[in-house]
C-alpha cells in the first residue's frame, strides 16, 4: 500500500469523529443520499473533501459521457480496490488484492450536458402523498396501522406485536418522516435483528438518522418539527472510532436498502 493511500486512510479515520456534530451530521446524512453506490469509507472521504458534491465520476467516466473536466479543477481522492478476475475456490471470480488512491471529479467541475432527472423534491403538502405512503407501507417488513395513539408519541414499532402504528392526525410531511422512522426501527430493532440489543438512545439515534437521510436527503423534504438530533455530541462522546464507523455503516446500509426498495417500486409502477 502506497504512502498516499495510507495518508488517505488516516484522513478517513480522523474524519469519522468530525461528522458527529449536530449540524455536520445532518449535512452528512443529506449528502450520503446522493451517493448510494459508494462505500461508507468513500462517502466519508468525499464529504470531507467536497461536502457540496452532487455527482462524481472518474476522468474516464466523464469522458464516456462526453464530459470534459475544466482546467485547474481539483480532484477528489477516494480508495479503490485492486481486483483480480481469476476464479476463486469459493466460485467467485473476483478477489481484492489491495487498495489504491484514485481520483474523481464533481459535476460542478465538468462541462457536460445531461438529461433532466425526475424531480423528487417534496415540500409543503406532499406531492403524491397517498402514493408515497402506500409505497412505504409496501416496503415495511410488518403491517402498518394509522390511528389514535395515547400519550405524546407520534408513532411506534412494536417488536412483540410486530406492527407499526403512526398517529393518523399528523400533517402529511410529519407523517412521512414518522413512518420512515418506525420502518427503520422495524428493520434494525425487531427480535433477532441486527441492532436488537442497542440501548434506547442508540436506537432512536439510528432510526431518526435513517428517517432524516431518506426524507431530507433522498426525497428532498424540508425539516419537520424540532428534529435537531440534540444528543449527537453526547451520544458519540467516548466511543471508539471503530464503534462510530460501525454505527454509520448500519445507518447507511438501512437507508440505502429503503431507498433502493422505493426506487424499485417506482420502476415497476412506471413499467406497468
Amino acid at each position: 500500500m502506497s504512502t498516499k493511500t495510507k495518508d488517505l486512510i488516516k484522513q478517513l479515520d480522523e474524519g469519522i469523529k468530525a461528522v458527529y456534530e449536530t449540524e455536520t451530521w445532518k449535512q452528512y446524512l443529506a449528502f450520503c443520499a446522493r451517493f448510494p453506490n459508494y462505500s461508507v469509507n468513500n462517502r466519508l472521504l468525499i464529504f470531507a473533501q467536497r461536502p457540496d458534491a452532487t455527482m462524481i465520476q472518474s476522468l474516464t467516466g466523464w469522458n464516456r459521457m462526453n464530459g470534459r473536466v475544466k482546467k485547474g479543477s481539483k480532484a477528489i481522492s477516494i480508495i479503490c480496490p485492486h481486483v483480480t478476475e481469476q476464479e476463486q475456490p469459493d466460485g467467485s471470480t473476483k478477489k481484492i488484492l489491495g487498495f489504491h488512491k484514485a481520483s474523481v471529479f464533481d459535476i460542478a467541475d465538468v462541462d457536460v450536458d445531461l438529461p433532466d432527472s425526475p424531480c423528487r423534491i417534496l415540500d409543503g403538502e406532499i406531492k403524491d402523498f397517498g402514493l408515497l405512503v402506500d409505497a412505504l407501507c409496501k416496503i415495511a417488513p410488518c403491517p402498518v396501522e394509522f390511528g389514535k395513539i395515547k400519550g405524546k408519541a407520534n408513532g411506534y414499532f412494536s417488536p412483540d406485536e410486530l406492527k407499526i402504528v403512526v398517529k393518523d392526525s399528523l400533517p402529511e410531511a410529519h407523517k412521512i418522516r414518522c413512518l420512515i422512522h418506525e420502518i427503520a426501527h422495524s428493520y434494525l430493532h425487531a427480535h433477532a435483528a441486527e441492532c436488537e440489543d442497542a440501548d434506547r438512545n442508540t436506537r432512536e439515534f439510528q432510526a431518526e438518522s435513517v428517517s432524516y437521510l431518506v426524507s431530507k436527503g433522498y426525497l428532498g423534504m424540508d425539516d419537520v418539527g424540532d428534529y435537531s438530533f440534540p444528543y449527537i455530541a453526547s451520544w458519540s462522546e467516548g466511543k471508539s472510532t471503530e464503534m462510530l464507523k460501525e454505527n454509520i455503516e448500519v445507518i447507511l446500509r438501512t437507508s440505502d436498502k429503503i431507498i433502493a426498495m422505493l426506487e424499485d417500486l417506482q420502476g415497476k409502477e412506471g413499467a406497468a
